[in-house]
C-alpha cells in the first residue's frame, strides 16, 4: 500500500471561506509528518490537494483509496491549492509501515 504521510481533513464551506477559496472540493491538508513522502515533496500545512495523478480529488473520503493504489516508489504529480493559486508538486510514494497503519 502506498503512503502519503498527511493528514486530511473536509474543506467545508467556512475552511474555504478563511482560505478564500470558491469550492471546497479537495482534500485539506492538516499536518504533514515529517520526513514522510509529502514533507519530502513539499507539501505544507493547509495545502488542499485537488488532484491525485490523473483523478481528481472531490473530498478527503477519496484521497486515501487512490495513495493506497499507487506501489512505493513510483512518483506521482498531485495538484494542490496553496494561498489559492494552483502549483504541482511531485511526490515519491513510500510503502506504510505497521506504525502508520
Amino acid at each position: 500500500r502506498g503512503w502519503l504521510g498527511v493528514m486530511i481533513q473536509n474543506l467545508t464551506q467556512d475552511l474555504a471561506d478563511s482560505f478564500s477559496l470558491k469550492t471546497t472540493q479537495g482534500a485539506l491538508v492538516s499536518d504533514v509528518l515529517p520526513n514522510g513522502p509529502a514533507f519530502k515533496g513539499g507539501l505544507q500545512r493547509g495545502d488542499v490537494i485537488v488532484k491525485f495523478g490523473d483523478q481528481l480529488v472531490e473530498n478527503v473520503s477519496e484521497l486515501p483509496r487512490l495513495v493506497a493504489a499507487v506501489q512505493p516508489g513510483d512518483t506521482v504529480d498531485v495538484v494542490i491549492l496553496r494561498e489559492g493559486k494552483k502549483q504541482t508538486v511531485r511526490i515519491t510514494i513510500d510503502a506504510q509501515s505497521e506504525k502508520e497503519a
